[in-house]
């Protein structure tokens, strides 16, 4: 990093960026987490933390916090949305918290409680239940991006909110959530990739 930096007590130029080492305790649960920063001054050897370094070291405290309290951590909450090609928005309207909120808990700025979690760990195992979800959610999906061979797609907002969701098959067949859970127990193998073996949970 820049030795520009000016020291916030002596003025002078020289502040050096170092990455230490804290040990936490939260929940019984006590672990040295690494990648903490701060800045030393090289002429008075004085250590200080600038407001970019604070918001680091905070999100550290509140990953080893939720990964205490057994919560999935940012980047598995990311995965999830990512799994399903949601927006932060669409995924708060499934999931709750708001737009805001779900973008801080991607970044392990503030922890979800435990009833969200538990509802991103079964979406995130089951399609069938992701596509219930969104359907109370009011969102619905597009022709072109939807693909069972991949069960990736892209799911767009259903601004009527009365509209049941629609999911559109190769065949260009349009399915409620009902008719395309009685086509999937009528034709198993044929939508066998929407098991949740076919591909490695985002929890895992």
């Amino acid at each position: 990093m820049s030795r520009n930096r000016i020291c916030p007590v002596c003025d002078a130029k020289g502040l050096i960026q170092k990455t230490v080492s804290r040990s936490l305790t939260h929940s019984d649960v006590t672990e040295d987490v690494s990648g903490f920063l701060r800045s030393v001054c090289e002429s008075c050897g004085t250590v200080s933390v600038d407001p970019t370094q604070s918001r680091h070291n905070k999100r550290l405290v509140q990953k080893f916090r939720k990964k205490a309290d057994g919560l999935l951590l940012g980047e598995q909450i990311l995965a999830i949305r990512e799994k399903y090609q949601i927006t932060q928005l669409q995924a708060s309207k499934m999931f709750g918290g708001g737009p805001v909120a779900f973008s801080k808990y991607e970044s392990d700025e503030i922890s979800h409680n435990r009833s969200m979690d538990l509802l991103l760990r079964i979406a995130s195992e089951s399609r069938l239940v992701f596509w219930r979800l969104a359907e109370i959610a009011g969102i619905s999906w597009s022709k072109d991006s939807m693909s069972y061979a991949t069960g990736r797609f892209k799911p767009v907002e259903n601004k009527t909110h009365n509209t049941r969701v629609s999911l559109i098959s190769a065949n260009s067949e349009r399915y409620t959530f009902a008719e395309l859970n009685t086509d999937i127990a009528a034709n198993s193998d044929q939508y066998s990739n929407l098991s949740r073996d076919e591909t490695q949970s985002a929890t895992a």
